[in-house]
């Protein structure tokens, strides 16, 4: 063999081996097998593992032994009554089939064990209203079992069985969980007889929040991960490589009415709220929830352009009086733009924020002053949540019903701003429900041109009421005209609106809002 033949041979062997030493780092790098598992867990369970299993087939294989027997399947019997059909919606199993009208139905669910004495996690929509609930474990036994405490807003509920020495699983931490980490998947789907499935996948996102989520869960920004998660899922436990858990499956996305079945798409509730939740639930039987005392709304596009502050952040429609939010200085109008220095990615993020804390927790708001933009932070020592906020009316939910009627002489016809407006008039407050009060004096939307800038990027509507422009006080519509005289041909103007709207039991309340306008340069 020439020199140069052996030369080429050797530095073949040379980059082979580098090479294989790479690969075997960075696998067991990336899939966190190439050390101990040496973090602490937060809770006394059975099933971390102690050492890292030698590959990445093995790595799965142990975390389902470990994980396995603290996993039970939970059958409750219920009513039987027809389903609404959600893009986005929980996933309790029936072994009978949706739209099953017995009188009894059989349905399915999962659970994970967290105390050894018998006390388990599951989804409140699993066990709620159930006449019988039935536990069975992975080895084989069977044990009726009690609600301990339910939490609807959170989804989540404990029950407890006559039984001692349980395996427990371990509590990970949600905080660190990583879009692209590995997972693992565990419960009961479809059927009784598909009893401790196993499936995998990744965490496709974190913070999961929006409202068609907000439906499901008051409280909760889902983790979402592509793990094949089914009908009968509801209850069981996600975990990471390390046979933590780091969620509770919850629900999933539906592709239709005849799709119910994975499609890539499902939702688990983070760890450290289920690990708070089940806590108070096992200790006292319920849960005490944080309070700020607000109602709130969406930024609308032309506000948030006009103050500078991100889509995402919450405007202040009313604020409770003697609540925490009335004692710290929030005012009807102010913008959060951030909780505790993390900015707001959606306005629905602050229920969540705020629902998962405790009672007598101070947090930092970043507020923007929607008159004067104005940024300043407040430092609020949160009250307690008194009503179910599952069951509570929404305060931001608009009820158009019809327009007014009350018609007056000053009616006009504001076809730059793509408005139509009439002054209010005591025929109109009936109409609405609202009290004679000076401050329900305004111009009253008729109409808004669907096209025009108030109704796309203002977001102005039919029954709102128009009580400021620019900072000025504007009674009736012939005020009002006088007071977008005076603006520069071209520019932007904030306007604040009063919006009637129905609150819990039905009743006519209303929602302070700022938004902006923009008259046309000619």
């Amino acid at each position: 063999m020439s020199t140069k033949k052996k030369t080429s041979v050797a530095l073949f062997v040379v980059v082979a081996f580098l090479a294989g030493v790479f690969f075997t780092t960075a696998g067991a790098n990336v899939f966190d097998l190439g050390a101990e598992t040496a973090q602490t867990s937060r809770a006394a369970g059975t099933t971390k593992l102690s050492t890292a299993p030698a590959d990445f087939q093995t790595a799965f294989t142990k975390v389902a032994e470990s994980v396995n027997p603290t996993v039970v399947q939970v059958q409750a019997a219920k009513e039987a009554q027809q389903r609404r059909m959600n893009p986005l919606r929980r996933f309790f199993g029936s072994p009978r089939g949706e739209d099953d009208q017995q009188p009894l139905r059989q349905g399915i669910g999962s659970g994970v064990v967290v105390r050894s004495n018998g006390y388990i996690v599951t989804n409140n929509h699993v066990v709620e209203d159930a006449e019988d609930i039935t536990i069975s474990t992975y080895s084989g036994n069977q044990y009726d079992a009690e609600v301990v405490g339910t939490d609807p807003a959170s989804d989540l509920a404990v029950v407890k069985v006559d039984a001692q020495n349980m395996p427990t699983i371990s509590y990970g931490n949600s905080d660190n969980v990583q879009v692209g980490q590995w997972t693992m998947a565990f419960g009961s789907p479809l059927s009784e007889d598909l009893e401790n499935t196993v499936t995998a996948g990744i965490v496709s996102a974190k913070g999961r929040v929006s409202e068609y989520t907000q439906n499901l869960n008051a409280i909760a920004e889902f983790i979402q991960t592509d793990a094949a998660i089914n009908p009968g899922n509801s209850g069981g436990p996600l975990v990471n490589m390390q046979g933590q858990l780091i969620g509770i499956n919850a629900a999933i996305a539906s592709a239709g009415r005849m799709s119910r079945g994975n499609v890539g798409i499902a939702f688990a509730i983070p760890v450290n709220l289920v690990e708070s939740i089940a806590q108070q639930l096992i200790e006292t039987g319920s849960v005490a929830r944080a309070f700020l005392g607000v109602g709130y709304n969406n930024v609308s596009p032309a506000l948030a352009e006009d103050l500078g502050v991100p889509r995402g952040a919450a405007q202040v429609t009313r604020v409770e009086p003697g609540s925490a939010a009335s004692e710290a200085g929030l005012e009807a109008g102010d913008v959060i733009t951030s909780v505790n220095g993390q900015p707001l990615s959606s306005s629905f993020q602050l229920r969540t924020t705020i629902g998962s804390k405790q009672p007598g927790e101070e947090v930092d708001l970043t507020v923007v002053n929607s008159q004067s933009g104005e940024e300043r932070t407040l430092s609020v020592e949160l009250g307690e949540q008194q009503q179910d906020l599952a069951s509570a009316g929404d305060p931001n939910s608009q009820n158009p019903g019809r327009s007014p009627q009350g018609g007056t002489p000053d009616e006009q016809q504001m076809e730059n701003l793509g408005l139509s407006l009439r002054s209010v008039t005591p025929r109109v407050l009936q109409e609405l429900g609202l009290d004679r009060s000076e401050e329900y004096r305004g111009a009253i939307i008729a109409n808004v041109d669907p096209r025009s800038y108030a109704y796309q990027e203002a977001e102005l509507r039919k029954r709102q009421i128009i009580t400021h422009v620019g900072g000025q006080r504007v009674r009736n519509v012939k005020e009002f005209a006088a007071a977008v005289e005076q603006v520069e041909a071209g520019s932007t103007f904030r306007v604040r609106v009063l919006v009637p709207a129905r609150g819990p039991g039905n009743q006519t309340q209303v929602l302070s809002n700022v938004t902006a306008l923009q008259k046309p340069a000619n």
